[in-house]
């Protein structure tokens, strides 16, 4: 079928999008490159990797200008979250209303049928009886070391059509030998945080330049005042370091009183501050669309690279874009975020996510 098919590359400069366009070029029937421009830090850089990798594979390379967009999807949402006392999870985002969402509409409109990413993720077509259209399903990637569908949770069904993810069977090691044997280039250093922080200054910077940040109260459970917090976004559940107090510790965040701008904390002694059994998650999305039967049992994972824990998914609201579940989990566990994403997986196959609102 790929080989009647027009397919755009999603292009970084990076190892993953190079060989990910290297694998379509031999399978497609026309394959061309695309770009985006985000108004991100060494955004010139990589343009020019992702143009060499081109040259070498023959293929047009295509520069969409997605600043605008990006600037108020995704930036906004990032600096509105930390103003709001929560740590949101900008990838998951920007996969969703981003990259699968302009992108992808530009792709099609170019007339691609298909848009292929580097993305450590498997796509699988299901047929559900006969005369019935397919189902896409998601489901996590070979190489669970680079294992991307973390990322993904907010994908609709028409998103998840014309998408191909060309590493999910392959990995790592196996994806840089294929790129040395083709003599692709590429950016040598991989990011680890948000595109758009620069390497150099980061997250605590981009933060401090850009919000109002105003000090207040260290409160520790006792209610005593132990010190003062720089600025409530510059904290997150968990965090050990930056926080400044003298005498005793190690003290680590459990929460925020937005009210009161004041940052709670808490020593290893009080484990019962720091780990929840239930949470809600909202605005929740299914992979397949419809919402399955619930109470459903599920493993969440609530962070990146968290191997996930064991609980029920039940539901607390009807239908609508603003939809809870509530999470019960079999065991307690610590550094449940606000703002972070709640992932859910039967197996290794995704089913959904959603935005985790709250801790109860």
């Amino acid at each position: 079928m790929l080989k009647k098919s027009v397919i755009a590359v999603a292009m970084s400069g990076g190892v993953d999008s190079s060989v990910a366009a290297l694998l379509v070029k031999k399978q497609a029937k026309t394959a061309f490159g695309l770009f985006m421009r985000l108004g991100n830090p060494n955004e010139n850089e990589a343009e020019r990797a992702a143009r060499a990798v081109c040259r070498r594979l023959s293929m047009e390379l295509r520069v969409v200008n997605l600043a605008d967009q990006f600037a108020a999807k995704v930036k906004k949402y990032y600096l509105d979250s930390y103003e709001q006392g929560v740590t949101p999870n900008p990838c998951a985002i920007c996969n969703r209303l981003v990259k699968f969402g302009d992108l992808l509409r530009r792709a099609l409109a170019a007339g691609a049928d298909y848009l292929a990413t580097g993305h450590y993720v498997r796509r699988r077509e299901k047929k559900e009886g006969a005369g019935r259209a397919s189902v896409f399903e998601l489901w996590s990637a070979a190489d669970q070391s680079k294992d991307q569908s973390y990322f993904l949770w907010g994908l609709t069904p028409a998103q998840i059509r014309p998408v191909l993810f060309p590493l999910g069977d392959l990995r790592k090691t196996l994806v840089r030998r294929l790129a040395k044997r083709a003599g692709l280039p590429s950016l040598e250093k991989e990011s680890h945080d948000a595109c758009f922080l620069s390497q150099s200054a980061g997250h605590q910077s981009f933060l401090r330049s850009s919000l109002r940040l105003r000090p207040g109260p260290i409160i520790a459970p006792d209610s005593k005042i132990i010190g003062q917090h720089e600025g409530l976004p510059l904290y997150t559940i968990g965090q050990r370091q930056g926080i400044a107090v003298g005498g005793a510790g190690p003290y680590y965040v459990y929460g925020k009183d937005r009210a009161a701008n004041a940052l709670l904390v808490a020593g290893p002694d009080r484990p019962d501050l720091f780990r929840k059994k239930s949470f809600i998650v909202g605005f929740v999305n299914w992979i397949k669309g419809a919402r399955p039967r619930l109470p459903l049992s599920a493993r969440i994972v609530f962070r990146y690279r968290h191997p996930g824990a064991q609980g029920l998914l039940k539901a607390v609201s009807g239908p609508g874009p603003d939809k809870k579940i509530i999470i019960e989990l079999t065991v307690a566990q610590k550094a449940i975020t606000p703002g972070q994403s709640a992932v859910f997986y039967r197996g290794r196959q995704l089913v959904g996510g959603g935005i985790i609102l709250e801790n109860d």
